[in-house]
C-alpha cells in the first residue's frame, strides 16, 4: 500500500505550515535510561551506558523512547526534527499511554493511544493499529522531517524537509482526537539522535496556550509576554465567567480560489486569527479579544477593524424562523446569520462574509442589503461597500445580522462548498457528498450531523475551481457505485443541514473516481479517493485483496516492525512444539547461538518461552526477524497466516 502523496507531493505553500511552528522541549521525566538529553532538552541521543535517573511514573523503563513536555490540543501546530542515525520513530501520543514494560501498549505507534512515522534508510512507514502504510524513497532520505497537527480537524501530516526547506508530503492520517497529544520519539539503533529544530520563519505564530492579545504588525506575531486570558483551569483551556473556552475552530471558510472572479479586487491587509470556542446549552460560541488593528476570523470569515481594544462574541443562528419572511420580501440569504455581541469596545468597520460570485454579474452589488434581526422584527441597512467575499458596514450596531440579496432573477453565481465524508461498513464504502453555497454556519451543521454517523471520516477533497449557478441541479457519477441517492441535488440555500448525495460502493481495492455534472452535463468537479483513504485496517484489506494471503501492508512494511506488531498474538497462540522447532531453526541459521538456545529451553512456561524467543530475535535486527518469519511460515503455516505477516528480505 503506497503512502498518500497528496497530488504531487511537494508542498507549494512552504511558509504556510511554518506559521504554526510551536516550541517544544523534551521531558526529562519520560526519558529512557539509555537516552541522554542535551542542548536545553531539545536533543536526545541513545547511548549504550545506562544512565541513573530517578524513578518516575512517566518514565519509559524498557523502550528507548521520550516524550515532549507540551500537550497539544485544540489548535494547529507544526514542528521539525533533525535525525542522525537509522530507524527512528517520530510520533504523537496521548498522556495515558503506558510507560512501563515493552508490550504494544507502551510502544509508540502500536496502540490506540499513539501514531508514528518510522524513518529508516529505505523509506518511511506510518503506524497506528489498523493502519500501516509505507513510502519507499529511491533518492537519499532527507534527515529532516516536518510534522503538522490540526487537532480540531483530526489530521496528522508528515513531510520530508529538503536542505532548501522544501516540504514533500509523505502521509496524512485522518481521525478524531479526544485528548491533548504529546510529541514523542523512539530509537532502534544505538548512537542515533533526534534534535528539535528551531524554525526560523518570519511568519511564525505559535500562540497555543490560550488566546493572547495580538500585537498588530506586518507578520501578525503573537505576544507571549503580554496580557492573556488566563485563569487556572484544564490544560489548553481558559475559563471566562464559568464558560470553558478552547482554541480554535475549523479551517478557514473563504474559498482558496475561484477562477470565475479572480479578477475581482479584494483587500488583503487582514490578520487571520482563530477564536476561542465554548459550548453553551448545545450552541457553539466563538470569542475574540484584540487590540487596535484589522482582523479576520478563520472560522466565520468575519472581518473587523477597531481603533482600540475590543472583545466580541458570536454564534451562528438558524435561518429557518426567517425563511418565509425572506421569500415574502423577495430576498435570499447570502451568508451566515451571525448573532454578535460586543463585550468591550466598539468596531469602526465590520465586513460580513457572503457567498455571491461577482465575476459574471458585478451588478449584484446593487441588490445586496444588511438584515438586522431584532427583538420586535427585522430591519434593512444599506451596504457601504461590497468586495469579492465581503460586505462592509461602518460603525455597526449589532443584533443577529447577515447579508441578503434581492432576487430579481435566478441569474446568480455562488461560491460553493463540497464536503466529502466516508464510512466503511464491512466490505462496503458509503460516501456522502454535501453540496451547498459557501456558509460557515452550514459547515458547522454538516460537522455536527456527521458526528451521528458511526465511523464517519472526512476526506480532504479539492474545492470547485469555479462558482456554480444558484437554483441549478447537479448529479454525481461514481462508476463503481451500486447506487447513488438522490439522483440529483438542487443547489439552493437550506435553512438547516445541506443536502447530500449518498452512494454505496463495493470496495474492490482500486481508487474511486467521482465526477459532478451540472444541468448542461459539463463537468463541475472531479475527485479521486485513493485506496489508502478507505482501506484502513487488516480486515478490510484482506477482504479486498482476497483471502488466503496477508494484506498488502505486510508485504511492504519494515520486517522488524511487522514482527514487533504481532508479538502479543504470537505469545498467546504459538504452541510448545512449534517453539522447539523454531529454536532449532534459529540456531541452524545462526540467528542465536547454543548458549542462547539452552537459556530458553530451560524455561518451563510456554508463554514466557515464546516471549523470550521473539524478544531475543527483535534485539538482533531486521535480518534475524526476517529469518524467524520465514521459519514460522514453514513450521506452522496456519499461525503464520493468522498473524498476517510475510517474509521480506533473506531466504531461509
Amino acid at each position: 500500500m503506497k503512502l498518500n502523496v497528496d497530488h504531487g507531493g511537494e508542498c507549494r505553500l512552504k511558509s504556510g505550515l511554518r506559521k504554526y511552528a510551536c516550541h517544544l522541549t523534551l521531558d526529562p521525566n519520560t526519558v529512557n535510561p539509555h537516552l541522554i538529553l542535551s542542548e536545553g532538552n531539545r536533543k536526545v541521543t541513545w547511548v549504550l551506558e545506562k544512565q541513573h535517573y530517578e524513578d518516575h511514573p512517566d518514565r519509559f523503563d524498557c523502550l528507548f523512547q521520550v516524550l515532549c513536555r507540551e500537550g497539544l490540543s485544540g489548535g494547529r501546530y507544526y514542528w521539525e526534527v533533525e535525525m542522525d542515525g537509522d530507524q527512528i520513530y517520530i510520533g504523537v501520543v496521548y498522556k495515558g499511554m503506558k510507560r512501563k514494560g515493552d508490550e504494544d501498549d507502551s510502544w509508540i505507534g502500536l496502540n490506540r493511544k499513539s501514531w508514528c512515522l518510522f524513518c529508516s534508510d529505505s523509506g518511511y512507514d506510518f503506524y497506528h493499529p489498523g493502519v500501516s502504510v509505507r513510502r519507499s524513497i529511491s533518492d537519499p532520505v532527507p534527515n529532516r522531517v516536518g510534522v503538522y497537527l490540526d487537532w480540531s480537524a483530526g489530521t496528522l501530516s508528515f513531510y520530508s524537509v529538503s536542505s532548501s526547506g522544501t516540504l514533500t508530503h509523505l502521509y496524512t492520517e485522518h481521525t478524531r482526537f479526544t485528548e491533548p497529544l504529546y510529541p514523542g520519539f523512539g530509537f532502534e539503533v544505538s548512537s542515533s539522535s533526534v534534535t528539535l529544530c528551531q524554525i526560523d520563519d518570519r511568519h511564525n505564530q505559535s500562540d497555543h496556550g490560550g488566546e493572547c492579545w495580538i500585537k498588530p504588525g506586518p507578520e501578525n506575531t503573537r505576544d507571549h509576554g503580554g496580557e492573556c486570558w488566563t485563569k487556572p483551569g484544564p490544560e489548553n483551556t481558559r475559563d471566562h465567567g464559568g464558560e470553558c473556552w478552547t482554541k480554535p475552530g475549523p479551517e478557514t471558510w473563504i474559498p482558496k480560489s475561484c477562477k470565475t472572479c479572480d479578477h475581482v479586487e479584494d483587500s488583503t491587509h487582514w490578520h487571520q486569527i482563530e477564536p476561542l470556542t465554548s459550548t453553551v446549552q448545545g450552541v457553539t460560541m466563538f470569542r475574540h479579544k484584540t487590540p487596535r488593528g484589522s482582523y479576520e476570523c478563520t472560522v466565520s470569515g468575519l472581518r473587523w477593524l477597531c481603533e482600540r481594544d475590543v472583545i466580541l462574541k458570536y454564534h451562528f443562528r438558524n435561518w429557518e424562523p426567517y425563511s418565509q419572511l425572506l421569500k415574502d420580501m423577495q430576498y435570499t440569504q447570502g451568508g451566515p446569520l451571525l448573532d454578535i455581541t460586543m463585550e468591550l469596545g466598539e468596531l469602526e468597520e465590520v465586513h460580513l462574509p457572503h457567498c455571491f460570485c461577482l465575476g459574471t454579474n458585478p451588478s449584484l452589488r446593487n441588490e445586496m442589503k444588511i438584515l438586522h434581526v431584532e427583538e420586535h422584527g427585522v430591519s434593512l441597512e444599506e451596504v457601504h461597500e461590497v468586495t469579492r467575499f465581503h460586505a462592509k458596514i461602518l460603525h455597526p450596531k449589532f443584533s443577529a445580522i447577515s447579508l441578503i440579496l434581492r432576487l430579481l432573477s435566478w441569474n446568480v453565481d455562488v461560491h460553493c462548498e463540497l464536503m466529502l465524508y466516508l464510512t466503511v461498513k464491512r466490505e462496503t464504502l458509503i460516501p456522502r457528498l454535501y453540496l451547498f453555497p459557501s456558509n460557515p454556519g452550514q459547515i458547522q451543521a454538516v460537522e455536527q450531523q456527521e458526528i451521528k454517523f458511526q465511523g464517519s471520516k472526512r476526506f480532504p477533497n479539492t474545492r470547485p475551481e469555479r462558482s456554480f449557478k444558484l437554483n441549478s441541479y447537479f448529479r454525481l457519477n461514481i462508476p463503481c457505485s451500486t447506487s447513488i441517492n438522490p439522483p440529483r441535488v438542487h443547489l439552493i440555500h437550506r435553512d438547516t443541514t445541506p443536502s447530500f448525495f449518498r452512494a454505496v460502493v463495493k470496495m474492490t481495492g482500486i481508487d474511486i473516481a467521482m465526477e459532478l455534472f451540472g444541468d448542461d452535463e459539463t463537468t463541475a468537479w472531479k475527485e479521486i479517493v485513493p485506496t489508502d483513504e478507505y482501506i484502513t485496517d487488516t480486515h478490510s484489506t484482506s477482504a479486498v485483496l482476497g483471502a488466503g494471503r496477508p494484506p498488502e501492508r505486510s508485504l511492504t512494511c519494515s520486517t522488524k516492525l511487522q514482527l514487533r506488531s504481532v508479538r502479543t498474538e504470537f505469545v498467546k497462540r504459538v504452541s510448545g512444539p512449534v517453539l522447539n522447532e523454531l529454536l532449532d531453526g534459529l540456531l541452524q541459521h545462526t540467528v542465536i547461538n547454543q548458549e542462547e538456545m539452552e537459556s530458553v529451553k530451560v524455561i518451563a512456561e510456554r508463554a514466557e518461552k515464546a516471549r523470550d524467543i521473539i524478544d531475543m530475535v527483535l534485539r538482533k535486527g531486521t535480518e534475524s526477524c526476517s529469518r524467524m518469519i520465514n521459519l514460522l511460515r514453514d513450521i506452522d503455516p496456519y499461525l503464520w497466516s493468522m498473524l498476517q505477516i510475510n517474509s521480506v528480505g533473506v531466504p531461509t
